[in-house]
């Protein structure tokens, strides 16, 4: 009896234990990578893909290796090694499976068979036959299939059309013999002259523009020479009109020839919004689109027309915007005081206050000057600058009506179409146009069960039972494993060290306990959180350093200052540094361009770019001889020796031979090293290994600490989760970002 009391008390504590383990994990509530159509988006899991639709909510589990967008209510898929089409409920639609298929373009789709390529319709009817050694797919109701070495275009019927077809646009195809080019009709197959242009543009309204012993003309359908072969340059036909180059001048023609607008430009822009920028003498104007200069040309610039508005430009570089018939809505001013319309409004600063605001179309303030500056609008949304009280400059984003979307932002990274990318205190995140946040933070147990919801912009790790976490109201607060708050209202926090919370208030920092004792007063600029009884502080931009009785041990007047380590606290002074002990003497003196932290005796030091290894009373160990170094972890250390990385003993003994792109330290006997990098896809590929460099079965685009070999953060298709050192998935890589959970101890 007592035997079966005892092992239920130990599940009872092994369960409980688990529980209490809990690792941050960052939730998305917007699809990064999704495009939806049709209603349904493809979505990869653990390498297979599946069907989500907008909600977020599988359709169609994740089971495919390949899988494309619906399209007819039709998408084309691949398992097994073999492709065949599916409807939206995932059911397989006919019997047959292919080497290859594609999407379906037009009502086709091309297939694979025996190694041959043909077309197939909706109701999984063969077409066009299997007999081709590649396909391209149909547009504008061609397509291209090659034999051997020629390619030939086919109609839907799989009737040829003409060899070398390699373009079609109102019923005439394009075609190039020997260098010269010609056009054929695809209604009756034939050339409509013998190929004898140098060049060939496309039909447009009717007409193509062809280059015919050097200079440009204009031909019909039927080959003829409508406008004769007599110009530099030519635009192609737009609404009946033509842009056309004459002895170095440009005017415009119609569809007979007749010229609409003498050749006396030295330019004319294609028309935008029914006006043509033109130049003459040097000097911009416009011409509107019934051909009258309504704009004389007097600018050394001007825009195209947006919304009835455009820009000019002196030749003073001032800058002012003008209205169809001329009228200027600002008063000319130095173009670094306004930009561009965008959205209908103009940021322009004001010349009475200094402030930016924005103008609208009529050259009136749409949102009054009060910005220290202001950006461009973009999908409704614009990013300004203010000043605080205490002069720093911040950032907010608002609306098109000047309503603050979000305020007090250190970067307004990207504005997109439903969301933006910011900045704030440091963390990046987005949000939506209303301004919620849309990425949060919560903490999941090693089952992967979500046990306190996301909540936080940011969190760090479970430390000696508490949490740091940061608000949506962007203010700090120490959360215990429930997720209820038991101290809180920081402007800034470290984890918890030692039993001390290091904390800001009030633009200072110092500590206190997790029962809101005092333990160092808040009078500091700056503060790291104790290790080995001491902790870093810093005044005017200057650190030193306190015990946990507030003494300070080493005088605030140090450039810079690392955390104690083995009894040794890295100091630099006059750009060297050297190490000091705990009551503040100098130990090693200051001779060393950088230098790491003590872990099992050693410390990596560098002079002149090389690194070596010291002991605690700074004799060599390690000679300087690598370009990369880690602090030593379980015997070994990560070092980088040319372009790779391995490990090395502390007798600088190689154990595992440089030949990674990076590594991290060992823990509990595994590290993980980086094996392949795609620059092109900025993607990268990480491998577990054991301490004899035997590779073990881990292997993702991303590989974190291994403290916790049952639970180590992966990124996997683009995701992160957690992956055990067997390589299996143990919780789901749903997630935009995770934490290690805490050391098994």
């Amino acid at each position: 009896m007592k035997y079966v009391l005892l092992v239920c008390i130990n599940v009872l504590i092994y369960n409980a234990c688990t529980w209490a383990q809990l690792a941050p994990v960052r939730i998305s509530t917007y699809l990064p990578e999704k495009h939806f159509h049709e209603g349904l988006s493809v979505y990869k899991k653990n390498g297979l893909y599946g069907y989500i639709n907008e909600k977020n909510e599988w359709v169609i589990p994740a089971q495919f290796e390949e899988a494309s967008l619906f399209h007819q209510g039709i998408a084309t898929v691949k398992k097994n090694d073999v492709y065949f089409f599916i409807d939206k409920t995932g059911k397989k639609i006919g019997s047959e499976t292919y080497t290859e298929a594609s999407p379906f373009i037009e009502g086709l789709a091309i297939i694979k068979k025996k190694n041959k390529y043909g077309f197939i319709n909706t109701e999984m009817k063969i077409v066009i036959p299997c007999e081709y050694d590649n396909a391209i797919a149909f547009k504008q109701g061609y397509a291209m299939v090659k034999k051997g070495d020629y390619w030939q275009a086919i109609n839907k019927k799989g009737e040829f059309v003409s060899e070398h077809q390699v373009a079609v646009t109102e019923g005439m195809a394009r075609i190039k013999r020997e260098s010269l080019w010609t056009f054929m009709s695809v209604d009756n197959e034939k050339l409509i002259t013998e190929p004898k242009f140098e060049e060939a543009r496309l039909f447009q309204e009717g007409l193509s523009a062809v280059l015919y012993h050097q200079k440009w003309g204009f031909i019909d359908k039927t080959g003829n020479f409508t406008i004769p072969a007599e110009y530099e340059k030519v635009s192609d036909f737009v609404h009946g009109y033509a842009r056309v180059q004459k002895n170095k001048y440009w005017g415009i023609i119609d569809k007979q020839g007749k010229i609409t607008v003498p050749f006396e430009y030295e330019f004319i822009d294609e028309c935008k919004n029914g006006f043509y920028r033109v130049k003459k003498n040097k000097l911009w104007g416009f011409l509107d689109s019934t051909f009258n200069l309504t704009i004389p040309c007097q600018y050394a610039n001007v825009y195209p027309f947006e919304k009835g508005v455009a820009k000019v430009e002196r030749t003073d570089k001032h800058i002012s915007y003008i209205t169809t018939k001329g009228i200027e809505i600002i008063p000319f001013t130095n173009k670094n005081n306004v930009s561009d319309f965008s959205q209908s409004l103009c940021a322009k600063k004001d010349d009475d206050t200094g402030l930016w605001g924005y103008i609208n179309l009529e050259g009136k303030w749409q949102i009054r000057p009060q910005y220290h500056k202001a950006g461009d609008f973009k999908h409704g949304l614009a990013a300004v600058q203010y000043k605080l009280a205490n002069g720093s400059i911040k950032i907010q984003l608002i609306n098109t009506e000047g309503k603050t979307i979000a305020k007090e932002l250190d970067e307004v990274i990207l504005i997109e179409e439903h969301k933006c990318n910011v900045k704030r205190q440091g963390h990046v995140f987005y949000i939506n146009h209303e301004g919620k946040i849309l990425n949060l933070w919560g903490f999941v147990n090693k089952q992967g069960k979500m046990i306190i919801e996301p909540q936080f912009v940011h969190v760090e790790s479970f430390s000696e039972g508490y949490a740091t976490v940061l608000d949506t109201h962007f203010v700090w607060h120490y959360i215990d494993k429930q997720g209820k708050i038991i101290i809180g209202g920081f402007e800034d926090a470290e984890s918890v060290r030692e039993g001390i919370m290091v904390v800001k208030k009030q633009g200072k920092w110092g500590a206190i306990t997790p029962k809101n004792e005092l333990v160092i007063p808040f009078e500091y600029e700056n503060m790291f959180g104790f290790t080995e009884g001491i902790a870093l502080v810093s005044r005017e931009k200057l650190w030193g350093a306190v015990n946990k009785q507030g003494k300070i041990i080493i005088p605030i007047q140090y450039t810079a200052i690392k955390s104690c380590s083995e009894g040794r606290i890295a100091v630099k002074q006059d750009n060297k540094w050297g190490y000091m002990d705990v009551q503040g003497k100098w130990v090693i003196n200051p001779q060393y361009d950088a230098v790491g932290r003590f872990n099992e005796g050693l410390s990596a030091v560098c002079i002149n770019y090389q690194w070596g290894y010291i002991d605690k009373w700074g004799r060599m160990v390690i000679p300087f001889q690598f370009e990369g170094v880690l602090g030593f972890s379980e015997g070994l250390a990560c070092v980088r020796k040319g372009d790779f990385w391995g490990y090395i003993n502390s007798k600088g003994t190689w154990v595992i031979a440089a030949k990674y792109l990076s590594g991290l330290n060992f823990h509990q006997g595994m590290a993980s090293v980086l094996v392949n990098r795609q620059e092109e896809t900025l993607t990268e590929t990480w491998q577990l290994i054991d301490k004899r460099g035997k590779k073990l079965a881990l292997k993702a685009q991303s590989i974190g600490i291994t403290t916790t070999p049952s639970h180590i953060p992966v990124v996997v298709d683009n995701y992160a989760g957690f992956a055990n050192s067997k390589g299996e998935i143990v919780i789901e890589n749903l997630y935009e970002e995770v934490k290690p959970f805490e050391a098994e101890k």
